[in-house]
């Protein structure tokens, strides 16, 4: 026992030394700058999935009209009581350095910019969402704390780790139904488990490395769109796709609805012409990207093109990752600050071969989603309309089932259909072949025999049950509560998807007794968008 103290000390003083700065030698010892960067990533990968994992909580908590309690008793009954149970005891064992201000982490005020700029975002969206029907709750409460945690977090770095695990509880409500939500999210909250990490290490070792901070970052910007370059470097791609008819396709979802169709044939067309130059920007900001930190000026490059792209896309599609386009800003005027580049040495080639594995490697520890389809001239839209107790009948916009509306906007409803259809969803497709076939079909009756002998039977009776269910409750519980509008929707975030016009009729409709929801198969072919039929799919009826 006389010697395992001395022993153990011994161990935690070479742990201390690892960790320890000195920029001269620093810079070129290889080993210390692959073990640094490796202990990094590896508590990114364990920390991720712990708190992903310790607050996913059972939908029937957000019945409650106050979820903070619930996420309590679920943290400390949960397999991960013992995490929560350690990390508090660290708290108390490092509270000198836990309870640090950022002035005390080496280039703190920058590291703060993003992480506050960070936590900001993520608080705009999640507390101006509109009052959720489905549980007919709003959470008034969650909402504030979460605001609460803007000043909290500029006060001190270590109020990120219970925002993080507020935010997740919160963002549970909305994986009720199937959504393509967390994509835009992803990013952002790793941003903050990546500080966390390194907030963790500095408790440890009393040292916050800001360079390997700032290039993991790099690595985990680049690494979320190398893994859409990566998938568009097929030959399939290359060669057939064709970009443009990603406006048709969000077109007859809504977007730009109030130019005609002969209008959007025309800019379609127009927009055909730049086809072959939109796929070499798409790959150089994408695929290129592997070599982010080759040099200062193709780092800015990258970072100013995946802007340009973002807004480009949102012009033609409505699709706006906003969040990520301010996130890259922000990296953007983060890596400007010529002090903070000048005695970080970001750029040198053992640094650039260590990117190069982590932004190609990033389905390994990272995970980003691959955004890659080919784009279709076809496309199902699903329209639900209301018919209300005094007999009027009127559309219902995604916006009505809003805070779920990206989840109707996406209308991947193919599921509610007993009939072959072509596995096409939002003009996006899997089949390399499919869009090149229905761009030259003679006719509409050619299309609909193909999609008769070749198309997929995408029925699935849970998953349509699951949607009645859903829509029966949610729109009760609104006739029963016309006006459902909070104080802070007023100031809401930005949508992610502008494809549909806002819903403005909540005090002047009676209540709603049936839902119809129709199928609109649409097609761009031969230079001319029209519709090509319509399809009554379901009948719901909310007073049973």
């Amino acid at each position: 026992m006389a010697t395992f103290k001395p022993s153990v000390q011994l161990y935690y003083i070479r742990w201390i030394n690892l960790w320890s700065v000195d920029s001269t030698k620093d810079v070129n010892n290889f080993p210390k700058i692959a073990l640094h960067l490796s202990v990094g990533i590896v508590l990114y990968m364990f920390l991720y999935g712990v708190m992903i994992r310790m607050s996913v909580m059972p939908s029937s908590v957000y019945y409650e009209p106050i979820i903070f309690p619930a996420l309590c008793k679920h943290l400390f009954s949960s397999q991960y009581a013992f995490f929560i149970i350690g990390l508090l005891l660290l708290l108390l064992f490092y509270h000198n350095r836990i309870k640090c201000s950022w002035n005390k982490l080496e280039c703190g005020k920058s590291i703060k910019f993003l992480v506050v700029l960070t936590v900001a975002i993520l608080t705009w969206v999640f507390t101006t969402y509109d009052f959720n029907l489905f549980f007919n709750q709003a959470h008034s409460l969650n909402r504030f704390l979460l605001l609460l945690f803007i000043p909290l977090v500029y006060w001190r770095p270590v109020f990120v780790f219970p925002f993080i695990i507020i935010l997740l509880s919160v963002i549970g409500q909305f994986t009720i139904l199937q959504s393509s939500m967390w994509t835009v999210l992803y990013l952002p909250i790793r941003i903050l488990i990546m500080f966390c990490v390194y907030f963790m290490i500095y408790a440890f070792t009393n040292y916050f490395r800001t360079r390997d901070f700032i290039f993991l970052i790099g690595c985990l910007f680049a690494a979320h769109y190398w893994a859409s370059g990566a998938s568009k470097v097929d030959w399939d791609w290359i060669r057939f796709d064709q970009i443009y008819l990603l406006l048709p396709a969000t077109y007859a979802n809504g977007w730009l609805g109030f130019l005609d169709q002969d209008t959007i044939s025309s800019i379609t067309g127009k927009l055909a012409l730049f086809n072959e130059p939109l796929k070499v920007l798409v790959l150089f900001a994408e695929f290129g990207c592997v070599f982010f930190f080759f040099r200062r000026k193709l780092t800015i490059v990258f970072l100013s093109l995946w802007i340009i792209l973002h807004l480009g896309i949102f012009a033609v599609s409505g699709i706006f990752f906003w969040i990520w386009v301010i996130l890259d800003m922000g990296l953007l005027i983060l890596l400007l600050r010529d002090k903070l580049f000048a005695k970080q040495k970001l750029y040198n080639w053992k640094l650039l071969l260590i990117s190069i594995v982590l932004i190609a490697g990033g389905r390994f520890w990272c995970h980003p989603v691959s955004l890659f389809w080919y784009d279709a001239p076809l496309n199902y839209t699903y329209h639900f309309e209301a018919t209300a107790e005094n007999g009027k009948t009127y559309d219902l916009p995604p916006d009505f089932f809003a805070p779920y509306d990206q989840q109707f906007t996406m209308s991947m409803f193919n599921f509610l259909s007993p009939d072959p259809l072509f596995p096409i969803y939002w003009g996006a497709t899997s089949d390399a072949a499919l869009p090149r076939w229905l761009q030259n079909a003679d006719s509409d009756d050619k299309i609909f025999e193909k999609e008769k002998s070749d198309g997929l039977i995408a029925y699935n009776a849970k998953a349509t049950d699951d949607l009645i269910g859903f829509v029966q409750q949610y729109v009760r519980n609104w006739n029963g509560n016309l006006k459902t509008n909070l104080p802070g929707t007023k100031l809401q975030a930005p949508r992610q998807l502008w494809t549909y016009p806002i819903w403005r009729d909540h005090n002047k409709t009676k209540p709603i007794k049936s839902i119809s929801v129709t199928r609109i198969t649409s097609v761009y072919k031969k230079g001319q968008y029209s519709i090509i039929r319509k399809t009554l799919v379901l009948e719901i009826d909310i007073t049973q």
